[in-house]
């Protein structure tokens, strides 16, 4: 997660530098528009990473290829994960920090089945399986059982 946002936040100071050359013209204005571009994408790839990694449980480098395919084989379901995510985040942001924080477990939930459907069209089981019902005895009492 923390390396996500370093490398979010190294976008978003690039394109900031770009666009403070108003002397460099075009090639300012391409780049500018180069980096937002790449921006948008990593967003949305950024989406997949956390899902795979926990699905599969395997190294870092293997989810971040993971989450490239499956971020471009599912090009509907990523832009529609990043407009949710993206609406409830600046929701969150309009309206407060308290309704923030609690807003985005709304999207991450959404990621997640999301992520879950998306295994299912690969022939993959569901990432949360089936638990079995418990007794009232065994929710507030887990280690007597």
């Amino acid at each position: 997660g923390s390396l996500l946002f370093v490398i979010f936040l190294i976008f978003l100071v690039n394109l900031y530098f770009y666009r403070s050359f108003h002397q460099a013209g075009r090639l300012a204005q391409w780049l500018a528009i180069f980096v937002f571009w790449i921006t948008l994408i990593y967003l949305m790839f950024a989406l997949w990473v956390l899902p795979t990694k926990i699905y599969f449980q395997e190294s870092l480098k293997n989810s971040f290829k993971k989450a490239w395919v499956l971020c471009f084989d599912n090009l509907k379901v990523s832009f529609a994960m990043f407009f949710v995510f993206g609406f409830w985040l600046v929701l969150g942001l309009l309206t407060g920090v308290f309704y923030f924080l609690a807003s985005l477990t709304l999207p991450a939930a959404f990621v997640w089945v999301a992520f879950g459907e998306v295994m299912k069209k690969y022939g993959r089981q569901d990432p949360l399986p089936d638990v079995e019902s418990r007794t009232l005895r065994e929710l507030v009492r887990p280690w007597a059982s």
